[in-house]
């Protein structure tokens, strides 16, 4: 599969209409319509940030005439504000812990100009983005095979691939289908408060807590977890190896752990 060959698109700047997500299906009876930050790649692989308020679905935007340019929407939702609203450079500053949506210029360009993010392109315009970051050139990537690949190896949740083996894969340029793989995850159940609890990744599906105070996973993947709960807004982070987990509170206090 000719994953690394693609062609070159140089010149100038681009102004493209771009259009941005609502709240992700399987929340969208427990969220409110977020406001995102938008990452946007500029000149020497730095990259601009423009805030944009909930219910504002579109906005207008210069990007640099190159092959393979990730733009990257992270949701700043009004139950769960953080302190990450500003514009202008990114200085390396935190993003919001949500896992993003995205898109690719030009390769999701359509009509009049037009980009529209979404959810389910949030994971290929990461690891674009750090490929750029490590300096990467990703213009001769053949984008459009790899998002088919990752897509249809994801099982329409790419967020649980190892993301870690693809990027060295790319940044190798040895890259092969059969490296899509998932994480490894594992059965878990932590202690928790009763209630609904929601998940970074827009694709997983809220999970309620048993009368026992307890939250079941049948499947949690390696790395780190976040989950909010949706009444009380606090959150649990779980982090995973593959030796152990380690659960901690809004406070930072672990408050569980366990070996495999």
């Amino acid at each position: 599969m000719a994953i690394l060959a693609g062609c070159s698109f140089f010149g100038g700047k681009s102004r493209i209409r771009v259009f941005l997500p609502g709240v992700p299906e399987n929340y969208k009876s427990l969220l409110s319509e977020p406001g995102f930050i938008l990452l946007i790649p500029d000149k020497e692989s730095t990259w601009s940030r423009l805030y944009i308020p909930s219910h504002t679905r579109e906005v207008v935007i210069p990007v640099q005439k190159r092959q393979n340019l990730p733009l990257l929407a992270y949701p700043v939702f009004p139950e769960f504000f953080e302190n990450h609203i500003s514009d202008g450079a990114d200085t390396g500053g935190s993003l919001p812990v949500w896992k993003p949506a995205g898109a690719l210029f030009p390769l999701h360009l359509q009509d009049n100009n037009t980009i529209e993010i979404k959810w389910e392109h949030g994971f290929i315009a990461s690891l674009f983005k750090s490929l750029m970051t490590q300096g990467i050139e990703v213009e001769f990537i053949n984008t459009k095979r790899l998002v088919e690949e990752i897509w249809g190896k994801s099982g329409g949740n790419p967020w649980v691939l190892n993301d870690e083996t693809i990027l060295e894969a790319l940044s190798y340029r040895n890259f092969r289908a059969d490296l899509i793989r998932e994480k490894d995850n594992h059965f878990l159940s932590v202690t928790a408060q009763k209630g609904i609890w929601i998940s970074c990744n827009p694709f997983d599906r809220p999970l309620t807590s048993n009368p026992e105070g307890k939250l079941n996973f049948n499947r949690i993947h390696s790395g780190f977890n976040r989950f909010f709960h949706a009444e009380s807004r606090s959150y649990l982070d779980i982090y995973i190896d593959e030796l152990e987990w380690i659960l901690i509170d809004s406070e930072g206090e672990r408050i569980e752990s366990g070996n495999w």
